[in-house]
């Protein structure tokens, strides 16, 4: 076994603070659409093996429940710009 140290990217971290950067570039937007879309067509055939057709209006109502926890979670980041984290950083 090599002897390996996590190496920390101090780019994520506004300088002179320890708050974490606010911004993404277009390649941070598309990897973050890409994996969903990669998520989803990678699970469609067991979901269809294992549901079969029931599958399909489970896809439709997790899709909307995850629609409505994005519209929730873009109210809060409004109601509150200086948090950096997501929900954790919300509930707390």
């Amino acid at each position: 076994m090599s002897d390996q140290t996590a190496s920390f990217d101090a780019s994520l971290v506004k300088p002179g603070t320890n708050e974490l950067a606010k911004d993404t570039n277009w390649w941070g937007a598309f990897v973050i659409g890409l994996s969903g879309t990669i998520l989803v067509i990678a699970l469609v055939g067991w979901a269809v093996q294992a549901l079969g057709g029931y599958s399909i209006p489970l896809f439709v109502v997790i899709t909307a429940m995850g629609v409505l926890l994005c519209y929730c979670l873009a109210e809060l980041a409004a109601a509150m710009p200086n948090r950096t984290g997501g929900l954790p950083s919300y509930a707390f």
